[in-house]
């Protein structure tokens, strides 16, 4: 049995190998009409301008564990063209661009993390300098001086020593390293490139042990453009094996779908959506999340372990499945409009 699942794989990954840079055009299109991907991301949207307008003026604070992954959502709304409220980001609009007050929080010292914060801080500047929410000139050494004194020597950002799954609102160190490393990769400062080096060198050798892994070195490699086909394979690989019967994804191959994760998994295969089988995968994930959504825009929270309540959580898998459907609802339109040219 082992021999035959094994061969299996072989045949799997050979024809990825053959495939991947010649694919066959396929629709995203999905086996719903597109307007209830366009609705069921337009309720998201509202939920987040909601929730990331309420949650400073009632706490005090920017929460680096989910009002900055609902700003993130809400900026890359605005950079695909998305009509998003001005005055529900203006607030944190203001707070990214000062980050010398990004350590004097007035929330409860106690569930603070200035590692955390310090990433997710910067991860949303640089959506928010994408959208044009911000300047270029925001790019600032001192953000970079912040992210660099959190590296380690082998290169990566550890939220926790025992690397863990992460979570939407505590990312593990997988997604905290990529989320670093895109920062200091874009920004125009000097005295980076040794550390950029080293935290391109942890994302490519990274192995693919679960899901959110295997969907951060996806994402690093669609972002820093490396030639990683054979990594690439062995990630799709994985994700095409690890989808439940439900059309979601968990952590781990076999596990009960999880939102959060299953928001990775689409993000991570969107660079090979033209492909008919990939495509073919991704309708079924994405089916999955709009099956899922809550009445009010929202999705019942991922939490490590499953099943718990958090508010963080919820806020911040919300936003990951947000920017999910954003990202394909962007390739449905660029499809649209290649089709249109033909």
């Amino acid at each position: 049995m082992r021999t035959r699942m094994l061969f299996s794989c072989i045949l799997v990954v050979a024809w990825m190998v053959e495939n991947l840079h010649t694919m066959r055009a396929a629709s995203l299109s999905g086996p719903f009409p597109n307007k209830q991907l366009v609705d069921s991301t337009r309720l998201a949207l509202d939920f987040l301008e909601e929730q990331v307008s309420f949650w400073p003026k009632e706490n005090g604070c920017f929460s680096c564990h989910n009002n900055s992954d609902a700003a993130q959502a809400l900026f890359k709304a605005k950079q695909f063209g998305w009509g998003v409220e001005a005055g529900s980001m203006a607030s944190t609009v203001d707070w990214l661009s000062n980050p010398e007050r990004w350590d004097k929080q007035q929330g409860d010292p106690n569930v603070g993390d200035q590692q955390l914060a310090d990433i997710q801080f910067a991860s949303a500047l640089v959506r928010a300098i994408d959208a044009g929410q911000l300047p270029g000139d925001k790019w600032s050494p001192s953000v970079a001086r912040l992210l660099l004194d959190h590296q380690t020597p082998d290169g990566n950002w550890v939220i926790e020593k025992q690397d863990s799954l992460g979570s939407p609102a505590a990312p593990g160190n997988a997604l905290a390293t990529l989320k670093a490393w895109i920062y200091l990769n874009h920004a125009p400062i000097e005295d980076t490139k040794e550390s950029v080096r080293k935290a391109s060198g942890f994302l490519r050798n990274m192995s693919m042990e679960n899901v959110s892994q295997t969907a951060a070195k996806l994402m690093f490699i669609r972002e820093s453009g490396v030639q990683a086909g054979g990594d690439a394979v062995l990630g799709l690989e994985y994700l095409m094996r690890s989808q439940t019967t439900l059309g979601g994804w968990g952590p781990y191959p076999h596990r009960p779908p999880e939102v959060f994760d299953t928001a990775l998994a689409l993000l991570a295969m969107l660079p090979h959506a033209r492909d008919e089988r990939i495509a073919m995968i991704m309708n079924r994930g994405l089916s999955f999340l709009i099956a899922e959504q809550l009445p009010d825009g929202s999705w019942r929270e991922t939490t490590r372990p499953s099943g718990e309540e958090s508010h963080a959580q919820w806020i911040s898998t919300s936003a990951w499945a947000t920017l999910a459907l954003l990202e394909i609802h962007q390739v449905q339109k660029r499809e649209t409009a290649s089709k249109a040219q033909e």
